[in-house]
């Protein structure tokens, strides 16, 4: 009769070690996935914050310049009026063409200086919103290179489970252990009939 024979420790160890190393490696990938994930969430958190910043920053460089523009029209008020009381006190009227010429030139030159402080405001702060959609930008960018990452992490986890089980099947097919047949045919078939090939009947198989 057939002897089934369970296999042997030395024989079954290669193929527990190979499920073991796949099992870590499917574990260790999932592992990467979410740290990549984590890392991914950070950095763009930081980009983030970071655009934040600068649309903060555009606004009170709005701000600023709008100080400053208001600054200089004061001040240019100030030159303005006392253009006017030294024309008084010297005699001159405000009518007087020089003293019009005089303050004619301070009305533009006040009004230039203004806008130049409103121009530098708003260029600030075009280069800061700029500035806060690239890092929003990034932080997109972020996100996707650590999904991207991180599903290639779980592919490469997934496929080592496969050959893990692909290399256990091919040793042990459904996990059904291999029989191992001892003997010589005649030894097989002792003590059972057997249909015989010359007479067309059946022969104990002590006869064989």
């Amino acid at each position: 009769m057939a002897d089934f024979t369970l296999p042997s420790v030395g024989s079954v160890l290669p193929a527990i070690l190979t499920g073991l190393g796949a099992g870590m490696e499917y574990a260790g990938n999932n592992q990467a996935a979410e740290n990549s994930r984590a890392f991914a969430a950070r950095q763009a958190a930081a980009f983030q914050f970071k655009q934040q910043q600068d649309l903060v920053n555009a606004g009170q460089a709005i701000a600023a310049s709008q100080m400053d523009a208001a600054e200089q029209k004061r001040q240019g008020q100030l030159i303005q009026s006392r253009a006017q009381a030294l024309a008084a006190a010297s005699g001159g009227g405000a009518v007087d063409p020089s003293v019009v010429h005089i303050i004619g030139q301070n009305a533009g030159e006040i009004a230039l200086r203004a806008n130049i402080a409103l121009y530098k405001g708003e260029e600030n702060a075009r280069m800061l919103r700029m500035q806060a959609a690239s890092e929003g930008y990034n932080a997109a960018l972020s996100i996707e290179a650590g999904e991207n990452k991180a599903q290639a992490y779980e592919i490469a986890g997934r496929s080592a489970l496969f050959k893990g089980a692909g290399s256990l099947f091919s040793k042990y097919g459904f996990g059904q252990p291999k029989a191992a047949s001892t003997g010589s045919p005649a030894e097989w078939t002792s003590g059972y009939d057997v249909p015989s090939q010359d007479s067309g009947g059946w022969v104990s198989g002590s006869d064989l």
